[in-house]
């Protein structure tokens, strides 16, 4: 018989033969082909797992925007009807429409999905309408007093947009967390208005309904697609909120006639 040594993986015969170990024992052949078959099949599996889940999240962020969009036409119909906005807190609309910009900065300056971009400035075009409704239906002296605050929102938005030009990404993380910041005040001063008046009359419920769904779902696509911490706040705020109103509508929305 040959005399051989044996390094790893390979037999080695004196006349400079080699044979693979493995092939030499029956027992312990295997073919590569079946195990690359395996590898690849497992690999695409994996990839259309992730690609599935891409799909499912951002499919799911486009509903939560669209919600998000759709949820305020009830409140604009309703001050349409009753041609008034006494039912909303003149603060609550202004610190919506800054919020609504601000979000646009987070949005622009750090390239968030696409779902983002196209239902943001279109929700921000709904929150001026509500605005321009509480110009229309209040007072002259609310007029005049609220233009002051605006001017200066507004004049806070310039130099954020001649900043953004220059540093985008980090305008675009300040934007963030003051929108988050935003986002968990904004609401209070609607909700000291119902509890003030003890009534929730001139305030749609369907848009509370909305915000409540949208915020649930939204929370679910932002974790699954890894949008960054501040929205997971922003939907955690929003469903408490959601909580705190529909109580308040409990309380005191039993002697009202159904609303919008």
């Amino acid at each position: 018989m040959r005399s051989y040594e044996q390094i790893p993986h390979l037999l080695v015969y004196p006349d400079g033969l080699t044979l693979d170990a493995s092939a030499a024992n029956p027992m312990t052949a295997i073919s590569p082909l079946p195990t690359m078959a395996l590898h690849a099949l497992i690999a695409l599996w994996g990839g259309a797992m992730i690609l599935t889940q891409n799909m499912i999240a951002n499919a799911a962020l486009w509903i939560v925007h669209i919600i998000a969009v759709v949820g305020i036409l009830p409140q604009i119909i309703l001050n349409y009807k009753v041609k008034s906005t006494s039912g909303l807190s003149n603060i609550y609309i202004l610190i919506y429409l800054f919020g609504s910009v601000i979000e646009l900065f987070y949005v622009f300056c750090l390239d968030l999905p696409i779902a983002y971009k196209i239902m943001g400035p279109i929700s921000l075009l709904l929150v001026l309408t509500l605005t321009l409704q509480c110009f229309i239906y209040n007072e002259y002296k609310f007029v005049r007093r609220s233009m002051r605050l605006y001017c200066a929102n507004f004049f806070i938005i310039f130099l954020l947009i001649v900043l953004a030009i220059n540093f985008p990404y980090q305008i675009g993380h300040v934007a963030g967390w003051i929108a988050l910041v935003i986002w968990t005040i904004y609401q209070l001063p609607q909700v000291y208005k119902i509890y003030s008046k003890k009534s929730v009359e001139g305030f749609s419920f369907v848009t509370i309904l909305f915000g409540g769904f949208q915020n649930l779902l939204g929370l679910i696509a932002i974790l699954a697609l890894g949008v960054p911490l501040q929205s997971v706040f922003a939907a955690l705020r929003g469903l408490i909120f959601f909580a705190v109103f529909c109580f308040m509508f409990w309380i005191y929305g039993k002697k009202l006639r159904p609303v919008v």
